[in-house]
């Protein structure tokens, strides 16, 4: 899951731990690829709308980016 900066190497790391283990592992990072938010206000308005509507904004985003990265050694 993000942090208010992104993505962090500890979610790699540990999504690549798990995927040892056999597990099917997504690091997602919320607020899109390149995109960080400055502040907390910034944050919340980036995330609100994803809060409101959860399963129109995963059903939009996560099918493509799941078929386009599909690999554990995209993940750092």
């Amino acid at each position: 899951m993000s942090e208010l900066d992104g993505v962090r190497q500890q979610a790699f790391d540990r999504a690549a731990l798990l995927a040892q283990d056999r597990y099917v592992v997504f690091v997602a990072d919320m607020y899109g690829e390149g995109v960080r938010p400055k502040d907390f206000g910034e944050a919340a308005a980036l995330a609100n709308p994803l809060r409101d509507d959860p399963p129109r904004h995963a059903g939009a985003c996560a099918p493509p980016t799941m078929l386009s990265s599909g690999s554990a050694s995209s993940a750092g």
